[in-house]
């Protein structure tokens, strides 16, 4: 089961909604499980009533697969419309809502990212998507292997041989749900240099960095860089960092729990009027107006 918390400033007005954090802890008493599965009316009995409906950042993997019903889901501020066949994946630090959990059946698995291989990590705006549609067959098969799943949860006994078998199970489903897409056969499609970016990106995403600044610190020229972002995104290298530091600018002022000043200064500004004007460009709105739709 994941636990979850809200993120506790002084002097914040506690009437409005934070971001809840919501951190990977299965249930008791299979504590040490590599991978939970549940469905989504198990989820909400066990979420905190107050945390239902809520913005919500992820620590973990969450794979939802629908099977009745028609309702949304909010994934970083993007709508999805799911029914029966849609696969949803919500990778570590994004934003997301359960908009209809009253009104769709579906299957959960939960899973840390330490399960995944660092060849295969996500980075958002990456050619991997959020969201698939399975037909009744492909529905059929993935669901049996989370039944598969949830029986060897019940007799799940800690020791290594149960844990390697759950994570085969996992890595079924998810090779599984790649073939929705047509994913490639290479679990690692960007360029070699396109991962260095992002990885230092997300390293450096708070102090809004430039093309140029990150080609230094690479080795490369920026004119590498861009050719390494082009091949895997059709983005310059300038131009996936405004994407993303617009995408981690949207997460924190989404956060009800934060003052704004408090973002201000996260991201390296003295001055409000110079921040309202970077917010503005990142967002397309000022960031009051944005935030506003959170309260």
């Amino acid at each position: 089961m994941p636990t979850s918390r809200s993120p506790t400033s002084v002097g914040v007005n506690r009437t409005t909604e934070p971001v809840v954090e919501v951190h990977y802890n299965p249930a008791e008493p299979n504590t040490d499980l590599p991978v939970e599965a549940l469905t989504g009316s198990e989820l909400a009995d066990r979420m905190p009533a107050e945390h239902a409906g809520s913005l919500q950042r992820l620590g973990f993997h969450l794979l939802i697969v629908c099977s009745e019903g028609e309702g949304t889901h909010d994934i970083d501020f993007t709508r999805h419309r799911i029914r029966a066949g849609s696969v949803l994946h919500v990778r570590p630090g994004q934003a997301q809502k359960f908009c209809d959990a009253d009104t769709v059946t579906t299957e959960l698995l939960l899973w840390p990212d330490a399960l995944q291989p660092e060849a295969e990590r996500w980075f958002p705006s990456g050619k991997t998507p959020t969201s698939f549609e399975a037909d009744p067959a492909e529905l059929a098969s993935i669901s049996r292997f989370i039944a598969e799943m949830r029986r060897e949860q019940l007799v799940f006994d800690q020791t290594k041989r149960r844990a390697d078998l759950l994570k085969a199970l996992l890595q079924v489903v998810l090779a599984k749900v790649d073939t929705l897409h047509g994913a490639p056969a290479d679990p690692s499609p960007f360029p070699p240099l396109y991962r260095q970016l992002r990885e230092l990106l997300e390293d450096r995403v708070l102090d809004r960095p430039s093309a140029a600044s990150l080609a230094s610190e690479l080795g490369y020229s920026v004119r590498t860089l861009d050719r390494a972002a082009q091949a895997a995104t059709s983005l310059t290298a300038k131009q996936v960092i405004d994407e993303r530091i617009g995408l981690e600018l949207r997460r924190q002022l989404a956060d009800q729990s934060r003052p704004m000043s408090s973002i201000r200064i996260a991201f390296g500004f003295v001055d409000a009027s110079a921040f309202a004007k970077f917010a503005r460009r990142h967002v397309g709105e000022p960031p009051t107006v944005f935030r506003a739709r959170f309260t």
